[in-house]
C-alpha cells in the first residue's frame, strides 16, 4: 500500500481528514483527526464481501464507516494562547465528492476524495486524506 491515497478507494475509520481553523475564535486551530468515533463506529456490509479464497469462499464483509453518522469532534488548539483550549470543531457527516452516488447494501461509501462537514471550521469540508485497507476498490473514476 503506498503512502499517497488514490482518490476512490474506500476509506476505513483510520482516515483522517484535512487540518482546519476558526477564525473567529482567536485563530483556533483543528489538526487532521480520524473519521471514526463512537458515534459512526464501522459498519460491516453485509452482502459485500472481500478476501474470498477456496478455503474460505464466503469471504469477510466489507467495513465502512457510516457516512451519515457523526465522527467525533475534533480538540482545538490556539494559535498563541494559552488554556483553555477552544471548543471541540464539531463533524456532522461524510459528504461524497469523489463518491457522490455509488452505494453499498443502501449506504453511500466514503473514499478518498470524499470530505467531512466541519460546523464553523475552514476549509468545510475537510477533504479526507487517509489511507485505505482496501486498495483494490475504486470508486468514482473510470479506470
Amino acid at each position: 500500500m503506498s503512502n499517497v491515497p488514490v482518490p476512490g478507494t474506500i476509506v476505513d475509520g483510520s482516515a483522517i481528514d484535512s487540518a482546519s481553523v476558526i477564525p473567529e475564535q482567536s485563530n483556533s486551530k483543528y489538526p487532521p483527526y480520524p473519521i471514526q468515533g463512537a458515534t459512526n463506529y464501522p459498519t460491516p456490509l453485509p452482502t459485500i464481501r472481500t478476501g474470498a479464497t477456496k478455503e474460505v469462499p464466503k469471504g469477510l464483509p466489507v467495513t465502512i464507516v457510516n457516512p451519515g453518522l457523526p465522527p467525533a469532534p475534533v480538540p482545538g488548539t490556539w494559535d498563541t494562547l494559552l488554556p483553555p483550549l477552544p471548543p471541540p470543531l464539531i463533524r456532522t457527516g461524510t459528504v461524497g465528492i469523489q463518491n457522490p452516488s455509488v452505494y453499498m447494501d443502501q449506504m453511500l461509501v466514503p473514499v478518498s476524495g470524499d470530505a467531512v462537514q466541519a460546523v464553523g471550521g475552514i476549509p468545510n469540508p475537510r477533504p479526507l486524506t487517509g489511507l485505505t485497507i482496501y486498495p483494490t476498490i475504486i470508486i468514482g473514476t473510470k479506470s
